[in-house]
């Protein structure tokens, strides 16, 4: 695998286009921005990654087969798509719909796709379906095998009608959300998702979330299988109390769920125990990613078991 990643929940990042447009508190300081931010905003166009790029994800895919780890079990990589969020309204559907087939096409790999925009999935799976397929949509044409997996994705969310479709294999969805507020607004559409893997990302945290309650469903099955926390980072980083992690870490906890702490930001807020325990320490990581600087109890670097 190439195109290493400093994101330590990810093995590689890789991304179909670059560019987004901010939605939330949590996105005021995207790193993203720091070097593309000429593709960020309302109606500013998306720049598309190059033809030579997109080769990767198949040659990934070619190692996994190469290298046996499809035969012996081994996880899949872990690919994040970093730069961009997959359910943007403002990218051309070809664009999505060209990602999606590199993602069907690609059953070795995992894929973890973030958004912040939930309430997209359904027109924009049904959008990019009708782009490929538009024989079958329009002229009783052949539905392609790329068409037949949009379709049974969508059927999935439709059981009441009858329908017996499945989510893709090879996809984690995933909400990212910093506070009470936005997760109380993603968290509906997010579960109506179809999906083997739901992951969150309350990343940067900023305030407090109580989201327990809702990681399992009345049954106690999963409804989301990984938590991943993270302090802000970068210059104009915002605080980040380490009880507010040491609360989701419990919540996780209680209810069996794993949990992954990626940092504590570039400016933690210590508990009055901390401070006397001496952890209010300078890191060596500007972005408290250090794990060994930490109080134990904050050191939780969990992952889901491979499917």
């Amino acid at each position: 695998m190439s195109e290493e990643t400093k994101i330590q929940w990810a093995d590689s990042t890789w991304n179909p286009w670059i560019g987004c447009t901010k939605v939330s508190p949590g996105c005021a300081y995207c790193y993203a921005t720091w070097r593309w931010e000429k593709y960020w905003g309302k109606g500013v166009p998306r720049h598309r990654t190059s033809e030579a790029y997109g080769k990767a994800p198949a040659r990934w895919n070619a190692e996994q087969i190469e290298s046996g780890a499809v035969h012996h079990g081994a996880a899949r990589p872990r690919i994040f798509p970093s730069l961009c969020d997959w359910l943007d309204e403002e990218v051309p559907i070809d664009w999505l719909a060209d990602f999606l087939q590199v993602i069907h096409q690609t059953p070795h790999l995992d894929w973890l796709l973030l958004t912040k925009r939930p309430e997209n999935w359904r027109d924009r799976i049904c959008a990019a379906m009708e782009h490929h397929d538009k024989a079958w949509m329009h002229a009783g044409g052949a539905r392609s095998v790329f068409g037949s997996w949009l379709g049974s994705w969508l059927e999935a969310a439709s059981p009441e009608r009858g329908l017996d479709g499945k989510p893709p294999q090879n996809v984690s969805i995933g909400i990212s959300a910093e506070n009470q507020e936005f997760w109380e607004a993603r968290y509906l559409s997010f579960v109506r998702i179809p999906a083997i893997r739901r992951f969150v990302s309350l990343e940067p945290l900023l305030g407090a979330i109580d989201c327990g309650a809702d990681l399992l469903d009345c049954g106690g099955r999963p409804m989301v299988h990984w938590v991943i926390i993270g302090g802000e980072s970068g210059p104009h980083a915002r605080p980040c109390d380490v009880d507010w992690i040491r609360d989701i870490i419990g919540q996780c906890r209680v209810v069996g769920v794993p949990c992954f702490v990626k940092q504590l930001g570039r400016d933690p807020q210590w508990s009055a125990a901390d401070i006397e325990a001496r952890w209010d320490q300078i890191f060596s990581d500007p972005k408290g990613g250090n794990i060994a600087e930490w109080p134990l109890d904050l050191r939780v670097r969990q992952f889901p078991k491979s499917h």
